[in-house]
């Protein structure tokens, strides 16, 4: 009996680890990236994993919302990620907390876009010295000691946190009263690259072409930076080619309101007078016109809405046409907030030009702009910005709504005069 009670305690034990979802820290092969996953769409306090440690995130005024970024960008990303990465949405004069549940060392802050407007924007840890620095990317940004700061623009890239901590609070500065989004963020880290020691080998430079020497020495550590081939005492190192893509940062641009334009040339901010013609919306000011449009998937043009704003929704195609502009000028399409290059063009003879783009997937639905940066014919830097609204089925059963309680009042407005007349008679 003790034999059988006992043969079963090991069999449910070895069950049990066996089928147990936990991984353990450094559960990374070297060298390898991990951004957290996330299991909350929004809340206060949302949960999630990193390289199978539990994480929670809160943040203390608006609701965090959870959405898709893209940290697959290796001349912003030094340790890139997916291109559709789980991210969250941090809105103005909030506190950030990620909690872990076992010490993480050296975590690493990706960073989709962070505002400077809320900056500078002050690091503490639990544990660890909590010394940030920038690890790649982050044009116009910087961090040192416990303070990331984003002197203009929106940065990307990552912020590396030194040391073995439990937490990490990230504080805004302020900025007015409201509660705006001002940054789009995760966090992950990169297990360290290995290192090997092998014997009798020899440490070798790198350089564009292949070199290989021979010959006994003692022993020696090598850090695996490339690809390395070991015969014998032979070593062969071979270098990398790295290309770098440019990306262009996002501008900054005026805040309007969907159904506004604003015209900014060379950091003056001009308000645009607006004409709606058969669901076309355009903004003029200082002589730069941009007529935005938006066709549905079933090659309908989509109608303005009862505001007199653009309305765009998944599947449809936003046209976008600026007048007014120096030719053979380039030109950039931009979507907010998230910063978004949704078109790069070259302006005609007459200084106009035109995108035809497709509306970006995973959309919230809300307040955007959309915002073209150019130059006009004095060559001064321009912005022609637009406001205008995403919506959703949400917004369909809505209008239904709508008309049935139109319906519903009509019909109420014909029956009771009706009714009365009625009642009259019969008591007369």
């Amino acid at each position: 009996m003790k034999r059988s009670l006992t043969a079963l305690l090991v069999f449910v034990t070895t069950i049990s680890v066996l089928t147990s979802p936990v991984q353990p820290l450094n559960a990374l092969a070297a060298g390898a990236t991990a951004v957290a996953t996330w299991n909350t769409a929004s809340a206060n306090t949302v949960s999630g994993s990193l390289d199978g440690v539990s994480i929670t995130l809160n943040a203390t005024t608006s609701a965090l919302s959870r959405q898709t970024c893209d940290f697959s960008d290796s001349s912003k990303f030094s340790h890139p990620a997916g291109a559709s990465e789980d991210c969250y949405d941090f809105s103005a004069n909030s506190v950030l907390t990620f909690t872990f549940a076992s010490p993480i060392s050296n975590p690493e802050l990706y960073f989709w876009y962070l505002r400077s407007d809320a900056s500078p924007y002050a690091v503490s840890t639990s544990g660890g010295s909590g010394s940030v620095s920038v690890l790649s990317g982050m044009a116009n940004g910087s961090a040192s000691n416990t303070t990331i700061t984003q002197s203009t623009g929106f940065g990307t890239g990552i912020v590396k946190i030194t040391g073995t901590v439990s937490g990490v609070t990230i504080t805004s500065n302020s900025v007015g009263s409201g509660n705006y989004s001002h940054a789009l963020l995760s966090i992950g880290r990169t297990a360290p690259a290995s290192s090997t020691t092998t014997p009798n080998t020899t440490t070798t430079t790198t350089s564009s072409n292949s070199s290989t020497t021979t010959g006994p020495t003692s022993n020696s550590t090598t850090t695996t930076l490339a690809k390395k081939v070991v015969v014998g005492a032979t070593t062969t190192t071979s270098s990398t080619t790295t290309t770098t893509t440019t990306t262009i940062p996002a501008p900054e641009t005026p805040s309007v309101s969907p159904g506004e334009g604003v015209v900014t040339i060379d950091n003056s901010d001009i308000t645009a007078s607006v004409t709606r013609v058969n669901n076309t919306f355009t903004s003029s000011a200082g002589g730069i016109s941009t007529t935005i449009s938006v066709t549905q998937a079933d090659g309908i043009q989509r109608p303005l809405n009862l505001d007199g704003s653009v309305v765009m929704m998944n599947g449809d195609t936003l046209k976008v046409e600026t007048t007014g502009l120096a030719p053979s000028a380039d030109a950039d399409l931009w979507l907010y907030p998230g910063g978004v290059h949704l078109d790069a063009t070259t302006t005609d003879a007459s200084g106009k030009t035109q995108s035809n783009v497709a509306v970006p997937k995973g959309l919230k639905n809300g307040r955007y702009k959309v915002s073209v940066s150019s130059t006009n014919a004095a060559n001064k830097p321009i912005f022609s910005t637009v406001g205008l609204v995403m919506e959703g089925k949400t917004s369909r059963s809505s209008t239904l709504w709508i008309g049935l309680l139109i319906a519903f009042a009509i019909f109420v407005g014909l029956a009771v005069p009706t009714t009365l007349r009625l009642r009259r008679r019969n008591n007369n």
